[in-house]
């Protein structure tokens, strides 16, 4: 827990409570702190209508070179403005609260519920100016388009910090910090840390994980705050029962939305949902990836994606290896074996990226550099590892052209498109056997939670922590979201190594 001491902090005199907001007390007036929903569900719904604009601009484009020009009825514009309408109810705009695969399973399924009506519309009516084409086209691209174009720009309003609701924390143990450090995590969610409360004197006046603890709880419910605060986190331990439900009744009577954190937080780590049996609140532990119709569906989308990705990225492979023959002496491919599904051995293909020494290479340095030694320990790589090829390995595994030889692996069945990936047996050693038998009930992956969000940069914890989520909440859509991520991520070329 990340805690420093600060002097006699009065809410509305902390500039950095809400650094995460850009929306600082001393310099920006109230009313502009006001207008962030606002200014986030315009955007929001604007490249929306963009989206559908372009999408229905295209396929009319398509179907009016095929066929003709073509008037399209009236009722393709009211359903654009009824898929606006749907988005808004379902809590898209501005869309505070849910997770990223979360909020792409909404949206699709918001997109295809106003398409099938539409559908269904044309067919009832008996509408003889519509053009099935035109429709189908519309929506299909709106589907594909629409995500990229609302992550693009949710991002784009989380970095001019225009996105984002002030969230209060009650309680600054374990419970708060931890809160405090996903909120932070995952700006995606809208939710922003910007004060915390606890009755224990001695953190009165720390900042805990940035953000500053400013008084009593009582203060929480009465201290007057800058900007309208709707939700409230209460991270207090619940074995004081009648404390906790109190607690919570007297800020539900301020505070719209009022969550608590349970004693039992430490199962987050096995990422448990909750369940109810008539009056009691019970927590499922999951493990979707262990159910064999959701491992058929999964083969089949890889399959289905992996095929076609393969065939059209056969050229750059070409040309990447010529660029390794040329560059170092020895084979342009490296075969490793690892362990798979079962922990069965499989042989996972890549582009070689390292000189033919490599090992000797990595054993000098360790040893005489031990900063170097140290950054091995904790991610088992190194950002300036001296094993690789200048220049050419450098850049095939910074936007990682080195891992698409794994696209045979995936059509073979040894690997799929998301999964954990599979680490060289001296990077599974330092996992538990525990946690080794886990990953080995999936297939491995070519592109992972951790590796979209962290990249090459998370410690072992991380990839531990990563891995165990997405094994055990798999879904398609969160597959989905991981692949979205994953070519702006290599693109950018962070974080890889």
């Amino acid at each position: 827990m990340s805690a420093t001491r600060t002097s006699a902090l009065v809410f509305t005199e902390s500039p950095r409570y809400d650094r995460w907001l850009g929306l600082r007390v001393a310099t920006q007036p109230v009313a502009w702190r006001r207008m962030t929903p606002v200014v986030a569900t315009a955007s929001l719904v604007l490249i929306d209508f963009l989206v559908f604009l372009v999408s229905f601009g295209l396929a009319s484009q398509v179907r009016d070179s095929l066929v003709g020009p073509m008037h399209q009825p009236v009722l393709i514009w009211v359903a654009a403005g009824a898929w606006l309408l749907a988005r808004a109810c379902v809590g898209l705009y501005p869309g505070y609260g849910l997770a990223a695969p979360e909020e792409l399973r909404t949206s699709i399924n918001t997109t295809l519920a106003v398409a099938l009506g539409e559908v269904a519309a044309f067919f009832v009516l008996k509408e003889p100016a519509a053009s099935r084409l035109v429709v189908v086209g519309t929506w299909a691209l709106v589907v594909l388009i629409g995500w990229v174009a609302r992550d693009g720009v949710k991002g784009l309003l989380i970095r001019c910090r225009l996105y984002g609701c002030p969230v209060i924390v009650v309680g600054a143990g374990k419970r708060g910090a931890l809160a405090i450090r996903e909120m932070k995590a995952n700006p995606g969610t809208g939710y922003v840390p910007v004060a915390a409360f606890d009755n224990r004197v001695s953190k009165i006046g720390l900042i805990l994980e940035g953000v500053p603890v400013l008084g009593t709880v009582r203060d929480a419910l009465s201290v007057p705050l800058p900007y309208p605060v709707r939700h409230v986190l209460i991270a207090v331990s619940s074995r004081r029962k009648p404390r906790l439900l109190g607690l919570a009744r007297r800020f539900s009577r301020r505070y719209p939305h009022v969550v608590a954190v349970p004693d039992v937080f430490e199962l987050a780590h096995l990422w448990v949902r909750p369940r109810a049996l008539g009056g009691c609140l019970t927590l499922e532990v999951r493990n979707n990836l262990l159910r064999p119709v959701n491992r058929f569906v999964k083969r089949c989308a890889d399959i289905v994606l992996a095929l076609p990705v393969l065939v059209v990225s056969a050229p750059v492979i070409a040309l990447a290896a010529i660029a390794v023959k040329l560059a170092s002496p020895g084979p342009a491919f490296y075969g490793q074996e690892r362990a798979g599904l079962h922990g069965r051995r499989i042989r996972v293909w890549k582009l070689r990226t390292m000189v033919p020494d490599a090992e000797k290479r990595l054993v000098a340095h360790l040893a005489t550099h031990p900063e170097a030694r140290l950054e091995w320990d904790t991610r088992m790589k190194l950002l300036n590892d001296p094993r690789v090829i200048p220049y050419v390995g450098r850049w095939l595994r910074r936007f990682s052209i080195d891992e698409l030889p794994q696209l045979w692996n995936i059509v073979t069945g040894e690997m799929s498109l998301v999964g954990p990936r599979p680490f060289p047996d001296y990077h599974l050693a330092k996992f538990s056997g525990q946690f080794r038998a886990f990953r080995h009930q999936v297939r491995p992956g070519l592109s992972g939670m951790w590796q979209v969000s962290e990249r090459s940069l998370a410690d072992m914890a991380g990839q531990e922590a990563r891995d165990s989520y997405y094994i055990r909440n798999w879904s398609l859509w969160l597959d989905l979201w991981i692949l979205f991520r994953t070519l702006p991520a290599a693109l950018r070329g962070t974080g890889a190594c």
